[in-house]
Protein backbone atom coordinates (compact mmCIF):
# COMPACT_ATOMS: atom_id res chain seq x y z
CA UNK A 1 0.00 0.00 0.00
CA UNK A 2 2.68 2.56 0.03
CA UNK A 3 4.80 1.65 -2.64
CA UNK A 4 7.30 -1.07 -1.35
CA UNK A 5 7.98 -4.06 -3.17
CA UNK A 6 6.23 -7.41 -1.87
CA UNK A 7 8.09 -8.90 -4.86
CA UNK A 8 10.06 -7.71 -8.13
CA UNK A 9 8.36 -6.61 -11.23
CA UNK A 10 10.52 -8.34 -13.71
CA UNK A 11 10.95 -6.82 -17.37
CA UNK A 12 7.53 -4.83 -15.79
CA UNK A 13 6.76 -0.91 -16.76
CA UNK A 14 4.18 0.94 -15.22
CA UNK A 15 2.85 4.36 -16.50
CA UNK A 16 1.89 7.74 -14.32
CA UNK A 17 -0.85 9.28 -16.27
CA UNK A 18 -2.24 12.65 -14.66
CA UNK A 19 -5.02 14.73 -15.82
CA UNK A 20 -8.05 17.25 -14.17
CA UNK A 21 -11.42 16.37 -13.31
CA UNK A 22 -13.55 18.59 -15.07
CA UNK A 23 -16.53 17.94 -12.80
CA UNK A 24 -14.21 20.49 -9.98
CA UNK A 25 -13.54 22.72 -12.81
CA UNK A 26 -9.97 21.47 -13.62
CA UNK A 27 -10.02 21.39 -16.85
CA UNK A 28 -8.76 22.67 -19.48
CA UNK A 29 -5.07 22.24 -18.20
CA UNK A 30 -2.91 25.09 -19.66
CA UNK A 31 -1.38 23.38 -22.91
CA UNK A 32 2.07 23.18 -23.94
CA UNK A 33 3.29 26.61 -25.57
CA UNK A 34 1.53 26.82 -28.96
CA UNK A 35 -1.07 24.05 -28.42
CA UNK A 36 -4.55 24.23 -28.89
CA UNK A 37 -7.17 23.15 -26.19
CA UNK A 38 -10.82 22.10 -27.48
CA UNK A 39 -13.39 23.13 -24.74
CA UNK A 40 -14.31 19.61 -23.17
CA UNK A 41 -17.59 18.51 -24.59
CA UNK A 42 -19.38 15.30 -22.65
CA UNK A 43 -16.51 13.09 -22.07
CA UNK A 44 -13.66 14.28 -24.71
CA UNK A 45 -10.90 16.83 -24.19
CA UNK A 46 -8.58 16.95 -26.72
CA UNK A 47 -5.32 19.39 -27.28
CA UNK A 48 -4.07 20.39 -30.82
CA UNK A 49 -0.26 20.45 -31.42
CA UNK A 50 1.04 23.63 -33.60
CA UNK A 51 1.53 22.38 -36.95
CA UNK A 52 5.07 20.97 -37.55
CA UNK A 53 7.85 20.15 -40.42
CA UNK A 54 7.34 16.95 -41.52
CA UNK A 55 7.68 15.67 -44.71
CA UNK A 56 5.19 13.20 -46.37
CA UNK A 57 6.79 10.37 -47.02
CA UNK A 58 5.07 8.00 -50.13
CA UNK A 59 4.40 4.72 -48.90
CA UNK A 60 3.88 3.69 -52.17
CA UNK A 61 6.58 0.39 -52.82
CA UNK A 62 7.35 0.08 -48.88
CA UNK A 63 7.09 -3.25 -47.41
CA UNK A 64 4.39 -3.59 -45.71
CA UNK A 65 2.14 -0.86 -47.47
CA UNK A 66 -1.43 -2.36 -49.39
CA UNK A 67 -2.91 -0.46 -52.15
CA UNK A 68 -6.50 -0.17 -51.70
CA UNK A 69 -7.70 -2.15 -54.63
CA UNK A 70 -11.64 -1.05 -54.56
CA UNK A 71 -10.59 2.75 -54.12
CA UNK A 72 -9.03 2.09 -57.75
CA UNK A 73 -9.93 4.51 -60.41
CA UNK A 74 -13.42 5.66 -58.70
CA UNK A 75 -15.49 8.76 -58.18
CA UNK A 76 -17.36 7.42 -55.35
CA UNK A 77 -16.39 4.22 -53.45
CA UNK A 78 -14.75 2.92 -49.95
CA UNK A 79 -13.37 -0.23 -48.76
CA UNK A 80 -13.71 -2.22 -45.09
CA UNK A 81 -10.68 -3.15 -43.43
CA UNK A 82 -10.09 -4.92 -40.73
CA UNK A 83 -7.64 -4.07 -38.11
CA UNK A 84 -5.03 -6.59 -36.25
CA UNK A 85 -5.17 -4.93 -33.35
CA UNK A 86 -8.24 -2.56 -31.73
CA UNK A 87 -7.62 0.92 -31.23
CA UNK A 88 -9.54 3.64 -29.18
CA UNK A 89 -11.49 6.29 -30.43
CA UNK A 90 -11.64 9.88 -28.78
CA UNK A 91 -9.25 8.79 -26.26
CA UNK A 92 -11.74 6.09 -24.62
CA UNK A 93 -11.88 2.89 -25.59
CA UNK A 94 -15.77 1.91 -26.50
CA UNK A 95 -17.49 -0.68 -25.21
CA UNK A 96 -16.70 -2.39 -27.98
CA UNK A 97 -12.99 -1.49 -29.34
CA UNK A 98 -12.84 -0.56 -33.04
CA UNK A 99 -12.11 -3.53 -35.22
CA UNK A 100 -12.54 -2.17 -38.28
CA UNK A 101 -11.92 1.12 -40.90
CA UNK A 102 -14.28 2.21 -43.63
CA UNK A 103 -11.99 3.91 -45.79
CA UNK A 104 -13.35 6.26 -48.40
CA UNK A 105 -11.29 7.88 -51.39
CA UNK A 106 -12.91 11.17 -50.86
CA UNK A 107 -10.72 11.56 -47.71
CA UNK A 108 -12.04 9.92 -45.12
CA UNK A 109 -11.96 6.94 -42.35
CA UNK A 110 -14.88 6.35 -40.45
CA UNK A 111 -14.53 3.80 -37.53
CA UNK A 112 -16.38 1.09 -36.73
CA UNK A 113 -17.22 -1.47 -33.83
CA UNK A 114 -16.85 -5.51 -35.07
CA UNK A 115 -20.64 -5.40 -34.47
CA UNK A 116 -20.81 -2.79 -37.05
CA UNK A 117 -21.45 0.38 -35.75
CA UNK A 118 -19.84 2.95 -36.56
CA UNK A 119 -18.95 6.13 -34.07
CA UNK A 120 -16.44 8.27 -35.34
CA UNK A 121 -14.59 9.52 -38.44
CA UNK A 122 -11.24 10.98 -39.64
CA UNK A 123 -11.41 13.38 -41.96
CA UNK A 124 -7.62 13.62 -43.58
CA UNK A 125 -8.68 15.31 -46.61
CA UNK A 126 -12.43 15.70 -46.95
CA UNK A 127 -13.81 16.78 -50.60
CA UNK A 128 -14.73 15.29 -53.49
CA UNK A 129 -12.00 13.47 -54.64
CA UNK A 130 -11.59 10.98 -58.08
CA UNK A 131 -8.99 8.86 -58.15
CA UNK A 132 -10.61 7.93 -61.81
CA UNK A 133 -8.22 10.52 -63.02
CA UNK A 134 -5.67 9.75 -60.96
CA UNK A 135 -3.82 8.75 -57.62
CA UNK A 136 -4.01 5.71 -55.27
CA UNK A 137 -4.56 4.85 -51.78
CA UNK A 138 -2.90 3.15 -49.52
CA UNK A 139 -2.56 1.62 -45.98
CA UNK A 140 0.11 0.34 -44.12
CA UNK A 141 0.72 -0.88 -39.94
CA UNK A 142 3.27 -0.31 -37.79
CA UNK A 143 3.67 -2.96 -34.57
CA UNK A 144 5.68 -1.11 -32.61
CA UNK A 145 6.86 -2.39 -29.51
CA UNK A 146 3.97 -2.34 -26.99
CA UNK A 147 0.76 -2.16 -28.61
CA UNK A 148 0.34 1.35 -27.06
CA UNK A 149 2.47 3.19 -30.09
CA UNK A 150 1.49 0.68 -32.79
CA UNK A 151 -0.49 2.37 -35.51
CA UNK A 152 -2.39 1.86 -38.92
CA UNK A 153 -1.50 5.10 -41.75
CA UNK A 154 -3.93 5.84 -44.74
CA UNK A 155 -2.20 7.63 -47.39
CA UNK A 156 -4.16 9.23 -50.13
CA UNK A 157 -1.70 10.07 -52.83
CA UNK A 158 -1.81 12.24 -55.69
CA UNK A 159 -5.47 12.09 -55.88
CA UNK A 160 -7.49 13.88 -58.12
CA UNK A 161 -10.40 16.59 -57.05
CA UNK A 162 -13.41 16.26 -59.05
CA UNK A 163 -13.71 18.06 -62.33
CA UNK A 164 -10.47 19.65 -61.95
CA UNK A 165 -8.50 18.01 -65.05
CA UNK A 166 -4.41 18.22 -63.28
CA UNK A 167 -5.43 18.80 -59.40
CA UNK A 168 -4.02 16.70 -57.06
CA UNK A 169 -3.80 16.17 -52.94
CA UNK A 170 -1.61 14.17 -51.13
CA UNK A 171 -2.40 13.60 -47.01
CA UNK A 172 -2.04 10.89 -45.03
CA UNK A 173 -3.87 9.66 -41.40
CA UNK A 174 -2.14 7.74 -38.62
CA UNK A 175 -4.35 6.45 -35.73
CA UNK A 176 -2.16 5.44 -32.80
CA UNK A 177 -3.87 2.83 -30.72
CA UNK A 178 -4.81 4.74 -27.54
CA UNK A 179 -6.67 7.42 -30.19
CA UNK A 180 -3.92 9.85 -30.64
CA UNK A 181 -4.66 11.26 -34.60
CA UNK A 182 -2.05 12.22 -36.76
CA UNK A 183 -2.60 14.26 -40.00
CA UNK A 184 0.05 14.97 -42.43
CA UNK A 185 -0.52 17.37 -45.47
CA UNK A 186 1.96 16.71 -48.68
CA UNK A 187 1.67 18.84 -52.25
CA UNK A 188 -1.84 19.53 -53.72
CA UNK A 189 -2.42 21.68 -56.87
CA UNK A 190 -6.44 22.89 -57.61
CA UNK A 191 -9.14 24.63 -55.96
CA UNK A 192 -8.95 23.68 -51.97
CA UNK A 193 -11.96 25.67 -50.95
CA UNK A 194 -14.29 22.38 -49.99
CA UNK A 195 -11.32 20.31 -48.79
CA UNK A 196 -11.10 19.74 -45.21
CA UNK A 197 -9.71 18.31 -42.20
CA UNK A 198 -11.60 17.73 -39.19
CA UNK A 199 -12.53 14.76 -36.97
CA UNK A 200 -15.89 13.82 -35.66
CA UNK A 201 -17.18 12.19 -32.58
CA UNK A 202 -20.40 10.85 -33.77
CA UNK A 203 -21.68 11.22 -30.23
CA UNK A 204 -20.25 14.61 -29.03
CA UNK A 205 -18.51 16.61 -31.58
CA UNK A 206 -16.67 17.17 -34.29
CA UNK A 207 -12.40 18.57 -33.91
CA UNK A 208 -11.48 20.89 -37.05
CA UNK A 209 -7.89 20.88 -37.93
CA UNK A 210 -6.71 24.14 -36.25
CA UNK A 211 -4.28 27.14 -37.27
CA UNK A 212 -3.06 29.44 -39.44
CA UNK A 213 -4.11 27.45 -42.83
CA UNK A 214 -7.68 26.87 -41.85
CA UNK A 215 -10.57 28.35 -40.72
CA UNK A 216 -12.72 27.96 -37.73
CA UNK A 217 -14.54 24.55 -39.34
CA UNK A 218 -11.36 23.23 -40.77
CA UNK A 219 -11.38 24.48 -44.29
CA UNK A 220 -8.07 25.17 -46.05
CA UNK A 221 -7.26 28.55 -46.53
CA UNK A 222 -4.37 27.49 -48.29
CA UNK A 223 -2.57 24.25 -48.29
CA UNK A 224 -0.26 23.52 -45.69
CA UNK A 225 2.80 21.33 -47.91
CA UNK A 226 4.95 18.87 -45.45
CA UNK A 227 3.27 20.01 -42.32
CA UNK A 228 1.97 17.88 -39.85
CA UNK A 229 -0.50 18.17 -36.78
CA UNK A 230 -1.71 15.45 -34.03
CA UNK A 231 -4.99 15.76 -32.13
CA UNK A 232 -4.46 13.83 -28.47
CA UNK A 233 -7.48 13.12 -26.90
CA UNK A 234 -8.36 12.25 -23.00
CA UNK A 235 -11.66 11.73 -21.18
CA UNK A 236 -12.60 13.03 -17.91
CA UNK A 237 -11.60 11.49 -15.29
CA UNK A 238 -15.32 11.23 -13.73
CA UNK A 239 -15.96 9.26 -16.93
CA UNK A 240 -12.95 7.73 -18.17
CA UNK A 241 -13.22 3.82 -19.86
CA UNK A 242 -9.50 3.60 -20.23
CA UNK A 243 -6.50 5.59 -18.24
CA UNK A 244 -6.05 9.13 -20.10
CA UNK A 245 -3.58 9.99 -23.02
CA UNK A 246 -0.44 10.11 -23.47
CA UNK A 247 1.61 10.83 -26.49
CA UNK A 248 3.19 8.68 -29.00
CA UNK A 249 6.48 9.70 -30.22
CA UNK A 250 6.52 11.48 -33.41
Amino acid sequence: GDGYHEEWPTNLCQLFMFTADSQYGGYPTPSPTGFYTHPPHGDTEVVVSPLFDSPMQSLRGLNGTFKLQNLDACDWCDEKVELPFPISSFGKMQPVPIGFLRIGIDGYIELCSNDGGCIGNVEAVAGDLDSSTNGDVYLRYDFANGTMNSSVTVSWENVGIYGQPGSFVNAQATLFVNGTVKLCWGTARGSLADIRSNIINYFERSFPATGQPFDEYGHFKYWPTNLCQMFMFSVSSSNYTQPPHYSPPT
